[in-house]
């Protein structure tokens, strides 16, 4: 199982905790708090700690700030731990009860969750035990009877505010929870269409084109090793992967070539890029996903050259990691399209010629 599959197993697990009541809010807490760290969720780490320490305790309070301080800008830090700060305070009103009338007050009950919990348990069991024992003299019966009902009357009015505090925050953590899943389902969508992707290319060009299958597995291979030279190789592995696939799809011609787009193209061997969109051109009828193909290609071709043509006049070709891995991960998505098309499977709507 992958690290995010099991992080998604436990917001899912989170979630039914929640849904079921058989975990404490507190504990349902902890484990957000955990699913924010891995993901460093900063932000959201920030509000689920307040929920959690004690909020007297100036060094709990450091201890947390430390860990989120450094992700944060000044700025940032000062806005969000105002705004949370605020949302705590809001959601702990205090209430006085005189004579069974419920009153609002102008403090806030300053418990952390589990404190909070721990008070709504006491006074549970207190309102379960306000009973009045068998066996008295009436007289006794009376009074006890009488003290226990503005008890029990006192102790509903603030089991029922304490009920509604934690309902308002255990809201709130859902929704954490459920943003989280959305979130992590729709990357693991993407991450299984591109894995079934993945295995389609390696598989399918290795077949059709071992040469451009080779420069695809040297172009892997020098990604691990994630230097500012390996990044570059590994791109100019990519530039020549889609040269040595463009003299199977569409071998170099002596002469320009007009295509259905009305478009004439110098089709000679270093013109590879315009040799595959030829070749799209040919197998394909125009549509709007082939324009979006053929736009993807060009791009990508154009990056490709860019960094060959460094490297030709000895220019150090700077080539951040973001740019390696989405060359690479479009270089994938790109070669899927030219093998589905060049095997007839292609998605492209209404696509393949007769």
């Amino acid at each position: 199982m992958s690290e995010q599959s099991e992080l998604l197993q436990l917001v899912q697990s989170s979630i039914t905790a929640l849904d079921t009541g058989n975990v404490k809010l507190s504990a349902v807490i902890r484990s957000c708090i955990r699913i924010a760290r891995l993901r460093n969720d900063f932000l959201s780490l920030l509000w689920l700690q307040r929920e959690i320490i004690d909020n007297q305790n100036e060094y709990e309070r450091i201890r947390v700030f430390s860990e989120i301080m450094p992700h944060l800008t000044k700025e940032q830090f000062d806005h969000y731990n105002k705004l949370f700060l605020e949302m705590w305070i809001q959601e702990r009103p205090a209430i006085i009860v005189e004579d069974g009338r419920v009153e609002k007050s102008d403090l806030i009950i300053g418990k952390n969750v589990s404190e909070l919990e721990n008070e709504l348990d006491s006074m549970i069991d207190t309102y379960n035990n306000a009973r009045t024992p068998s066996g008295m003299h009436p007289l006794d019966t009376a009074v006890i009877e009488n003290q226990n009902f503005y008890l029990r009357v006192q102790t509903q009015a603030f089991i029922n505010h304490y009920q509604k505090l934690l309902e308002v925050i255990k809201n709130r953590v859902y929704d954490f929870l459920s943003q989280t899943e959305k979130q992590l389902l729709y990357g693991q969508f993407h991450a299984d269409i591109f894995e079934q992707n993945r295995q389609y290319v390696e598989l399918r060009l290795n077949q059709v084109c071992p040469t451009a299958f080779k420069e695809l597995v040297s172009a892997l291979q020098r990604i691990k090793e994630n230097t500012p030279e390996t990044r570059a190789q590994a791109l100019l592995s990519c530039r020549r992967l889609f040269k040595d696939l463009s003299d199977v799809f569409y071998p170099p011609a002596s002469e320009p070539v007009t295509g259905e787009d009305g478009k004439t193209r110098n089709l000679s061997d270093e013109k590879y890029i315009n040799r595959l969109w030829q070749f799209i051109l040919d197998k394909t009828r125009k549509s709007t996903s082939v324009e979006l193909l053929q736009a993807s290609l060009s791009d990508l071709g154009n990056r490709l050259d860019r960094i060959y043509e460094f490297t030709n006049k000895g220019v150090h070709a700077e080539v951040e990691e973001f740019e390696m891995n989405q060359c690479l991960m479009q270089t994938y998505l790109l070669v899927g399209d030219l093998l589905r098309i060049y095997d007839k499977q292609s998605a492209i709507e209404d696509s393949i010629g007769a």
